[in-house]
């Protein structure tokens, strides 16, 4: 059988393309740094990357996930800290006023003054808001959650207006945590002590000069501080959980990340080594091939 000239020259160029593919293959992967370009490089192994890249943008969710809930617990703890001290406070001054005897009435004015300003202090803890969201409020998170009554200006009665809704946010993959706690619950709870008003009745007593009553104020407020630091120890045991379901999302996240790595980069000295090679090869077959086909020519011509 002869061999057309066309045939040769068909043969050289599907070569030489074939060598081309190569040499710009291993060119992607040195220049991207990654095996994988495109997923006819490895179809099964594009399929997994899919998969992990999927699962860690689930992990980036939980993530984002913990951090607004663990922002929102550390901004309840900081003011709910501050709340605990503010009742230590007032219990002391309840047992000033209920033992001290040289109190006169302008001192003990001066001592419902204080509890009073206490008092106004705790609504606003109550009304704490933590990026533009009112804490305290359940599901109610733009208004502020507890409303006040005032004659001449002192408080005489706090309503609670939010409800008693409760945020549940996936940390992990069937992981779920409360993110809030209703106001009512900390500060007006049924089966507990009515913060505000322990302290509008202490106030009360004081300017009243009722000893009973502000030894009543003394349990009451105690109480007060005791529900307050539960709820304090509560939001604790939430961020343990919290840190331990971050070291475990990190752990999953390091794993995928590595695994990834491993399937989707390529090993540099390795490629560069390839790339040099086929740029040789090439090279070479370039050479021949004009070698090939100027003989050829020549054959033809002289036949």
């Amino acid at each position: 059988m002869r061999v057309s000239g066309n045939m040769v020259s068909n043969q050289i160029i599907e070569n030489l393309n074939i060598d081309l593919a190569r040499l710009q293959d291993y060119h992607q992967q040195v220049s991207t740094g990654k095996r994988i370009n495109v997923p006819s490089d490895d179809p099964l192994g594009s399929q997994r990357l899919v998969n992990i890249n999927e699962a860690l943008n689930g992990i980036e969710q939980y993530q984002r996930n913990a951090n607004y809930v663990t922002n929102w617990v550390s901004a309840s703890e900081t003011t709910l800290t501050g709340a605990a001290d503010s009742l230590q406070r007032a219990n002391g001054l309840a047992i000033r006023a209920a033992n001290d005897v040289t109190l006169d009435t302008q001192e003990r004015n001066a001592i419902a003054d204080e509890v009073n300003g206490i008092l106004e202090q705790m609504v606003n803890t109550g009304n704490t808001q933590s990026e533009g969201k009112y804490l305290y409020g359940g599901y109610q998170t733009l208004n502020p959650p507890f409303q006040v009554t005032r004659v001449a200006g002192e408080i005489t009665a706090v309503n609670y207006v939010g409800d008693n809704g409760v945020e549940q946010v996936e940390i992990d993959s069937g992981l779920m945590v409360n993110k809030n706690v209703p106001g009512n619950q900390i500060f007006q709870p049924a089966a507990g002590t009515d913060v505000f008003a322990t302290l509008i009745n202490l106030r009360d007593a004081m300017r009243a000069d009722n000893n009973a009553q502000i030894v009543a104020g003394i349990t009451a407020t105690g109480d007060a501080q005791k529900q307050i630091v539960t709820e304090i120890s509560q939001l604790g045991n939430k961020t343990n959980m919290m840190d331990m379901a971050g070291t475990n999302i990190a752990a999953k996240k390091l794993a995928l990340t590595t695994l990834n790595s491993q399937l989707a980069d390529v090993d540099m000295p390795e490629a560069i080594v390839k790339l040099q090679t086929a740029q040789n090869v090439y090279d070479a077959a370039m050479q021949s091939s004009a070698k090939i086909l100027s003989q050829r020519k020549l054959m033809d011509f002289l036949s």
